[in-house]
């Protein structure tokens, strides 16, 4: 069973100068082989394209169960509320096609993305409510356009849906910040079930968010609150399950069975400051490190897929004295974790990666060319231990 997992939106700055994302409206996504220096792909030239003029940032991507399909949440602009909008990609036997996103306000955002079925597609963010703050929205796609979902009211003070999962049409939560009305002592998720969406509350003692979220059945589910507490949905309710070792920063989780489970993060060296990789596993009982080959100073995961006993991670490596981002993808079949050799250039930033196999995942980046100002958007395959550009922008 694959378990699928989303994660919320982290914006990136480009260069010292402090250029962001409004560079991307210049900037436009196409479909090309790998120009030299830029990323390695096999010798088989890129065969379709994403729609002319279609310009922005890959902020989500979900893989469609055993299918070549993907969706992909795009962000054009910046998220000021005067000048960033998003819209959707989808490729379908190879073909890209634009689009349009749900109607979410002026100030609204669209955080994340999950894929129930083929003809099932979930996203999660906020609308604008009266000016003021956004409501925790939900909205689905059964082959048409996206529409919104009816969903339990919520308090004022929410937060925008921050990550969705799926394991099937009728598995699905959304989680965020997010508080019942009338208010009550805590936080609570959303949860479908097939028919209709209902309010879960989940044990929340700093009232954080949710930072990630994974789900393979009905009976397994795993979150990860902002502060590092492991939260497990066995079927009936939601209850604590392990906190990080001291000093660890978690940044994902993902499980593909109720006895298999992945956290990923970094802990840092606090003589030598550099960042090792953190991966701890559950194996139907309890948290412990994962073996890891060894030399993987200076690595950071931030995001994890798993389908069966197969997981990746992907992250980078920071060099200090350089000031260049190496990125990193990490990959276990149940064993060891170790280092997939690639040839991508530095400076690429991994934004969210999904599986569709125990062989096959894929990975939203951006690279970003400092001198330039510039942030080129990229559509990754992993198949087996071998990374290939699916698309890119010109």
């Amino acid at each position: 069973m694959r378990g699928f997992v989303a994660t919320g939106r982290r914006v990136r700055v480009v260069g010292a100068a402090g250029v962001g994302l409004a560079a991307l409206a210049a900037l436009t996504l196409g479909l090309a082989p790998a120009a030299s220096g830029s990323i390695a792909a096999t010798s088989r030239p890129a065969a379709t394209h994403f729609p002319a003029g279609v310009s922005g940032q890959i902020t989500a991507i979900a893989a469609v169960p055993h299918s070549s399909d993907l969706w992909a949440l795009v962000l054009d602009g910046d998220t000021s509320c005067s000048s960033g909008h998003f819209f959707l990609l989808h490729r379908h036997h190879g073909h890209w096609t634009k689009v349009k996103a749900p109607s979410i306000g002026h100030c609204g955002e669209l955080t994340s993305i999950a894929a129930a079925s083929a003809h099932d597609i979930i996203l999660g963010g906020g609308r604008t409510a009266e000016k003021i703050q956004n409501i925790p929205s939900v909205y689905r796609s059964t082959g048409g356009k996206f529409t919104r979902m009816k969903t339990p009211q919520y308090c004022d003070g929410a937060s925008d849906v921050q990550v969705v999962a799926a394991s099937s049409t009728s598995n699905v939560w959304a989680a965020g910040a997010m508080w019942p009305c009338p208010a009550n002592a805590g936080q609570a998720m959303l949860h479908w079930r097939g028919k209709s969406w209902g309010s879960v509350t989940f044990p929340n003692f700093n009232n954080d968010g949710i930072r990630s979220l994974s789900t393979s059945a009905a009976n397994n589910a795993w979150a990860l609150n902002e502060d590092g507490t492991i939260l497990q949905w066995k079927g009936s309710s939601w209850a604590q399950n392990g906190t990080p070792p001291a000093g660890d920063q978690l940044n994902a989780i993902a499980t593909s069975s109720p006895k298999l489970a992945y956290l990923v993060g970094s802990v840092q060296n606090p003589t030598t400051f550099k960042n090792s990789p953190v991966v701890l596993r559950y194996n139907g009982t309890a948290w412990a490190p994962a073996p890891m080959s060894k030399g993987l100073v200076g690595i950071q995961l931030e995001y994890v897929a798993m389908h069966g006993k197969t997981a990746w991670a992907i992250g980078s490596r920071y060099n200090t004295a350089r000031d260049i981002n190496h990125p990193v993808v990490m990959r276990s079949t149940g064993g060891t974790w170790s280092v997939l050799k690639n040839t991508l250039p530095k400076n690429v930033f991994f934004d969210s990666i999904s599986a569709v196999s125990s062989s096959q995942a894929f990975i939203g980046a951006a690279v970003e060319n400092e001198a330039a100002r510039t942030v080129k958007t990229l559509v990754i395959e992993v198949s087996g231990t071998h990374l290939k550009l699916l698309s890119s922008h010109p």
